[in-house]
């Protein structure tokens, strides 16, 4: 059961970050597209 409940908090940690990134990412693309325009 301990394992299970560590593996979900790996997987959420891991699920977070990679969203923080995308958020970044699509927030450095809209910059970009606001100064071209």
């Amino acid at each position: 059961m301990l394992a299970m409940v560590k593996e979900l908090f790996v997987f959420a940690t891991l699920a977070r970050d990679q969203g923080n990134r995308f958020g970044e990412q699509l927030m450095n693309n809209c910059q970009k597209s606001w100064s071209v325009a």
